[in-house]
Protein backbone atom coordinates (compact mmCIF):
# COMPACT_ATOMS: atom_id res chain seq x y z
CA UNK A 1 0.00 0.00 0.00
CA UNK A 2 0.95 3.62 -0.57
CA UNK A 3 3.07 4.51 2.18
CA UNK A 4 2.13 8.57 3.21
CA UNK A 5 3.71 10.64 6.02
CA UNK A 6 2.32 13.74 6.59
CA UNK A 7 3.95 15.39 10.07
CA UNK A 8 7.74 14.66 11.15
CA UNK A 9 8.06 11.03 12.16
CA UNK A 10 11.11 9.07 13.16
CA UNK A 11 10.88 5.76 11.30
CA UNK A 12 12.79 2.72 11.07
CA UNK A 13 15.63 3.46 8.59
CA UNK A 14 15.96 1.52 5.51
CA UNK A 15 19.48 1.67 4.77
CA UNK A 16 22.13 -1.06 4.31
CA UNK A 17 25.00 -0.30 6.84
CA UNK A 18 24.54 -1.22 10.59
CA UNK A 19 27.47 1.78 11.49
CA UNK A 20 25.41 4.54 9.74
CA UNK A 21 21.93 3.24 10.77
CA UNK A 22 23.53 3.70 14.38
CA UNK A 23 24.84 6.89 13.63
CA UNK A 24 22.20 8.28 12.52
CA UNK A 25 19.49 6.48 14.77
CA UNK A 26 21.65 8.33 17.69
CA UNK A 27 21.83 11.47 16.50
CA UNK A 28 17.59 11.60 15.45
CA UNK A 29 17.02 10.58 19.18
CA UNK A 30 19.27 13.08 20.50
CA UNK A 31 16.98 15.45 18.44
CA UNK A 32 14.09 14.49 19.76
CA UNK A 33 15.33 14.32 23.10
CA UNK A 34 16.50 17.87 23.06
CA UNK A 35 13.39 19.25 21.04
CA UNK A 36 11.21 17.55 24.13
CA UNK A 37 13.15 18.38 26.88
CA UNK A 38 13.69 21.98 25.89
CA UNK A 39 10.37 22.84 25.17
CA UNK A 40 9.02 20.98 27.89
CA UNK A 41 7.05 18.80 25.93
CA UNK A 42 5.51 15.51 25.74
CA UNK A 43 6.18 13.12 22.59
CA UNK A 44 3.95 10.40 21.34
CA UNK A 45 5.60 7.34 21.25
CA UNK A 46 4.11 4.75 18.77
CA UNK A 47 5.19 1.32 18.51
CA UNK A 48 5.49 -1.25 15.41
CA UNK A 49 2.45 -3.13 17.00
CA UNK A 50 0.30 0.48 16.02
CA UNK A 51 0.00 1.26 19.76
CA UNK A 52 0.55 4.94 20.70
CA UNK A 53 2.37 6.13 24.09
CA UNK A 54 2.50 9.86 25.01
CA UNK A 55 4.17 10.98 27.76
CA UNK A 56 7.67 13.03 28.96
CA UNK A 57 10.87 11.26 27.47
CA UNK A 58 13.33 11.26 30.43
CA UNK A 59 16.40 9.70 28.40
CA UNK A 60 16.63 7.28 25.39
CA UNK A 61 19.38 5.11 24.40
CA UNK A 62 18.72 4.74 20.75
CA UNK A 63 20.29 0.81 20.76
CA UNK A 64 18.57 -0.14 23.67
CA UNK A 65 15.58 1.75 25.43
CA UNK A 66 13.38 4.43 25.50
CA UNK A 67 12.47 5.69 29.50
CA UNK A 68 9.47 7.61 29.59
CA UNK A 69 6.72 9.55 32.15
CA UNK A 70 3.56 7.83 31.68
CA UNK A 71 0.81 9.42 33.88
CA UNK A 72 3.33 9.84 36.47
CA UNK A 73 4.83 6.09 35.93
CA UNK A 74 7.98 5.64 34.94
CA UNK A 75 8.22 2.96 31.91
CA UNK A 76 10.94 1.52 30.00
CA UNK A 77 9.97 0.98 26.12
CA UNK A 78 12.74 -1.22 23.99
CA UNK A 79 13.86 0.66 20.96
CA UNK A 80 13.17 -2.25 18.55
CA UNK A 81 9.60 -2.42 19.15
CA UNK A 82 9.60 1.57 18.32
CA UNK A 83 8.26 2.41 14.69
CA UNK A 84 8.31 6.50 15.82
CA UNK A 85 9.04 9.12 17.98
CA UNK A 86 7.21 12.25 17.45
CA UNK A 87 7.43 16.09 19.87
CA UNK A 88 3.50 17.19 20.31
CA UNK A 89 3.14 20.87 20.02
CA UNK A 90 0.61 21.45 22.78
CA UNK A 91 -1.28 24.02 22.01
CA UNK A 92 -1.33 24.46 17.89
CA UNK A 93 -3.91 27.92 18.61
CA UNK A 94 -0.87 29.18 19.57
CA UNK A 95 1.94 28.60 17.20
CA UNK A 96 5.36 29.69 17.21
CA UNK A 97 8.69 29.54 15.93
CA UNK A 98 10.31 27.59 19.16
CA UNK A 99 8.02 24.81 19.46
CA UNK A 100 8.12 23.83 15.56
CA UNK A 101 8.51 20.13 15.48
CA UNK A 102 12.28 19.82 14.20
CA UNK A 103 12.79 15.76 13.53
CA UNK A 104 12.70 14.63 10.29
CA UNK A 105 12.52 10.76 9.18
CA UNK A 106 15.86 8.70 9.05
CA UNK A 107 15.42 8.62 4.72
CA UNK A 108 15.31 12.20 4.85
CA UNK A 109 18.11 12.82 6.60
CA UNK A 110 20.19 10.00 4.88
CA UNK A 111 19.16 11.60 1.52
CA UNK A 112 20.52 15.74 2.78
CA UNK A 113 23.45 13.74 3.91
CA UNK A 114 24.36 12.22 0.18
CA UNK A 115 23.25 15.63 -1.72
CA UNK A 116 25.58 17.84 0.95
CA UNK A 117 29.05 16.26 -0.67
CA UNK A 118 27.51 15.32 -4.12
CA UNK A 119 29.83 16.92 -6.61
CA UNK A 120 27.06 15.73 -9.56
CA UNK A 121 24.49 18.83 -10.42
CA UNK A 122 22.89 17.56 -13.93
CA UNK A 123 20.09 19.59 -14.77
CA UNK A 124 17.82 17.41 -16.67
CA UNK A 125 14.83 19.33 -17.04
CA UNK A 126 13.98 23.09 -16.11
CA UNK A 127 12.93 22.13 -12.58
CA UNK A 128 14.71 18.83 -12.07
CA UNK A 129 17.97 18.15 -11.12
CA UNK A 130 20.22 14.93 -10.66
CA UNK A 131 22.01 15.19 -7.45
CA UNK A 132 23.37 11.50 -6.65
CA UNK A 133 23.15 8.54 -8.14
CA UNK A 134 22.08 7.49 -12.30
CA UNK A 135 18.96 8.48 -14.21
CA UNK A 136 19.02 4.57 -15.90
CA UNK A 137 17.68 3.55 -13.06
CA UNK A 138 14.28 5.58 -13.81
CA UNK A 139 14.36 3.81 -17.36
CA UNK A 140 14.42 -0.14 -16.61
CA UNK A 141 11.05 -1.99 -18.04
CA UNK A 142 9.14 -4.87 -16.01
CA UNK A 143 10.74 -3.05 -12.55
CA UNK A 144 8.34 -1.71 -10.15
CA UNK A 145 8.22 0.42 -6.75
CA UNK A 146 6.00 1.77 -4.34
CA UNK A 147 5.72 5.21 -2.99
CA UNK A 148 6.42 6.88 0.36
CA UNK A 149 5.47 10.48 0.83
CA UNK A 150 6.40 12.51 3.23
CA UNK A 151 6.75 16.41 4.01
CA UNK A 152 9.63 17.08 6.32
CA UNK A 153 9.64 20.55 8.32
CA UNK A 154 6.78 21.49 4.82
CA UNK A 155 6.93 25.33 4.67
CA UNK A 156 3.86 26.81 2.63
CA UNK A 157 4.47 29.82 1.11
CA UNK A 158 7.72 30.55 3.37
CA UNK A 159 5.86 29.66 6.57
CA UNK A 160 6.04 26.55 8.12
CA UNK A 161 2.93 24.37 8.04
CA UNK A 162 1.83 24.90 11.62
CA UNK A 163 1.75 27.89 11.31
CA UNK A 164 0.25 28.58 7.72
CA UNK A 165 -2.24 26.40 9.17
CA UNK A 166 -3.13 29.40 11.55
CA UNK A 167 -4.06 31.94 8.83
CA UNK A 168 -6.52 29.88 7.03
CA UNK A 169 -9.77 28.81 7.86
CA UNK A 170 -11.28 26.09 10.85
CA UNK A 171 -10.16 22.66 9.44
CA UNK A 172 -8.06 23.58 6.50
CA UNK A 173 -5.21 21.05 7.59
CA UNK A 174 -7.50 18.33 7.79
CA UNK A 175 -8.52 19.24 4.37
CA UNK A 176 -4.69 20.03 2.58
CA UNK A 177 -3.94 16.38 3.98
CA UNK A 178 -7.00 14.58 2.32
CA UNK A 179 -5.51 16.90 -0.93
CA UNK A 180 -2.55 15.70 -0.51
CA UNK A 181 -3.55 11.93 -0.58
CA UNK A 182 -5.49 12.61 -3.98
CA UNK A 183 -2.46 14.13 -5.24
CA UNK A 184 -0.19 11.23 -4.63
CA UNK A 185 -2.75 8.93 -6.41
CA UNK A 186 -2.84 11.27 -9.41
CA UNK A 187 1.07 11.39 -9.40
CA UNK A 188 0.92 7.90 -9.60
CA UNK A 189 -1.50 7.81 -12.21
CA UNK A 190 0.26 9.77 -14.13
CA UNK A 191 3.97 8.35 -13.66
CA UNK A 192 2.26 4.85 -15.12
CA UNK A 193 0.24 6.66 -17.87
CA UNK A 194 3.41 8.22 -19.19
CA UNK A 195 6.68 6.56 -18.19
CA UNK A 196 8.01 4.30 -20.49
CA UNK A 197 10.29 2.31 -17.52
CA UNK A 198 9.64 2.03 -14.17
CA UNK A 199 6.25 1.62 -13.00
CA UNK A 200 4.35 1.92 -9.40
CA UNK A 201 3.28 -1.37 -7.72
CA UNK A 202 1.47 -1.31 -3.97
CA UNK A 203 3.24 -4.57 -3.45
CA UNK A 204 5.86 -6.81 -4.35
CA UNK A 205 8.06 -3.95 -5.44
CA UNK A 206 11.86 -4.05 -6.29
CA UNK A 207 12.42 -0.47 -5.39
CA UNK A 208 10.96 2.76 -3.09
CA UNK A 209 10.21 5.78 -4.47
CA UNK A 210 10.67 8.03 -1.32
CA UNK A 211 8.72 11.76 -2.17
CA UNK A 212 10.00 14.33 -0.27
CA UNK A 213 8.25 17.94 -0.73
CA UNK A 214 9.88 20.52 1.66
CA UNK A 215 8.27 23.69 0.33
CA UNK A 216 4.89 24.81 -1.23
CA UNK A 217 3.35 27.39 -2.56
CA UNK A 218 -0.60 26.92 -2.86
CA UNK A 219 -1.00 28.74 -6.09
CA UNK A 220 -3.58 32.01 -6.36
CA UNK A 221 -7.10 32.18 -7.80
CA UNK A 222 -6.90 35.44 -9.13
CA UNK A 223 -3.83 34.88 -11.08
CA UNK A 224 -5.26 31.77 -11.95
CA UNK A 225 -8.50 33.45 -13.38
CA UNK A 226 -6.78 36.50 -14.96
CA UNK A 227 -3.98 34.62 -16.03
CA UNK A 228 -2.62 34.25 -19.85
CA UNK A 229 -0.61 30.83 -19.98
CA UNK A 230 -2.22 27.75 -18.42
CA UNK A 231 0.68 27.71 -15.15
CA UNK A 232 -0.15 31.12 -13.99
CA UNK A 233 -1.62 30.86 -10.36
CA UNK A 234 -0.55 27.37 -10.19
CA UNK A 235 1.12 25.72 -7.70
CA UNK A 236 4.71 25.20 -6.59
CA UNK A 237 6.69 22.74 -4.55
CA UNK A 238 10.66 22.05 -4.26
CA UNK A 239 11.85 18.93 -2.41
CA UNK A 240 13.67 15.04 -3.45
CA UNK A 241 12.82 12.06 -5.02
CA UNK A 242 14.45 9.56 -4.31
CA UNK A 243 14.99 5.74 -5.33
CA UNK A 244 16.12 2.86 -3.37
CA UNK A 245 16.71 -0.67 -4.30
CA UNK A 246 14.64 -2.88 -1.80
CA UNK A 247 17.18 -5.93 -1.31
CA UNK A 248 20.16 -4.32 -0.71
CA UNK A 249 18.89 -0.62 0.67
CA UNK A 250 21.08 1.11 -2.14
CA UNK A 251 20.35 4.25 -2.93
CA UNK A 252 20.30 4.42 -6.68
CA UNK A 253 19.27 7.95 -7.71
CA UNK A 254 18.25 11.45 -6.12
CA UNK A 255 16.89 14.12 -7.74
CA UNK A 256 16.13 17.34 -6.52
CA UNK A 257 12.49 19.17 -7.64
CA UNK A 258 13.15 23.02 -7.77
CA UNK A 259 9.70 25.60 -7.71
CA UNK A 260 7.90 22.90 -10.05
CA UNK A 261 4.86 24.45 -10.82
CA UNK A 262 1.48 23.06 -12.23
CA UNK A 263 -1.20 24.06 -13.97
CA UNK A 264 -3.34 27.55 -12.66
CA UNK A 265 -6.13 27.47 -15.02
CA UNK A 266 -7.31 25.73 -18.16
CA UNK A 267 -7.91 28.35 -20.40
CA UNK A 268 -11.74 29.30 -19.68
CA UNK A 269 -11.97 29.29 -15.81
CA UNK A 270 -9.16 28.56 -12.46
CA UNK A 271 -8.16 25.48 -10.93
CA UNK A 272 -9.17 25.95 -7.36
CA UNK A 273 -6.64 25.02 -4.38
CA UNK A 274 -7.27 21.15 -4.19
CA UNK A 275 -6.89 20.83 -7.62
CA UNK A 276 -3.52 22.92 -8.13
CA UNK A 277 -2.16 20.74 -5.37
CA UNK A 278 -3.08 17.75 -7.78
CA UNK A 279 -1.80 19.44 -10.57
CA UNK A 280 1.77 20.00 -9.59
CA UNK A 281 2.09 15.82 -8.94
CA UNK A 282 1.00 15.69 -11.98
CA UNK A 283 3.57 17.73 -13.61
CA UNK A 284 6.30 16.22 -11.57
CA UNK A 285 5.43 12.46 -12.88
CA UNK A 286 5.00 14.40 -16.59
CA UNK A 287 8.10 15.69 -16.51
CA UNK A 288 9.86 13.26 -14.84
CA UNK A 289 8.48 10.74 -17.71
CA UNK A 290 9.45 13.06 -20.37
CA UNK A 291 12.76 14.26 -19.21
CA UNK A 292 14.42 11.26 -17.15
CA UNK A 293 15.32 9.20 -19.79
CA UNK A 294 14.97 10.79 -23.19
CA UNK A 295 18.82 9.79 -23.63
CA UNK A 296 18.78 6.80 -22.85
CA UNK A 297 15.56 4.59 -24.52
Amino acid sequence: MWAVTLDKLFVKTTYSKRYMNKVLLTVFCFCVFLSIRAQNQQARVVLKNGTEIIGSVISIDPSVSLKMNIAGVESVINMEDVAKIETINPDPNSYSDSNNNSVVSSEYAKVCELTKDSKIETAFSKHLTLVYGDLNHFTIKRKSFSVNLELPLLKIEGEPIERYAMSRESGWLNVFKKEIDVALEAFIEKWNSNMRGILAKKNNTDMTMNLFITEMDLGSNAAGFWGMQTIDGGATMSGYLELVDNKSNEVLSIVRINGIRGLGNNGFTYYKEGNRVKKVFEKLAIKMADDVGKDTY
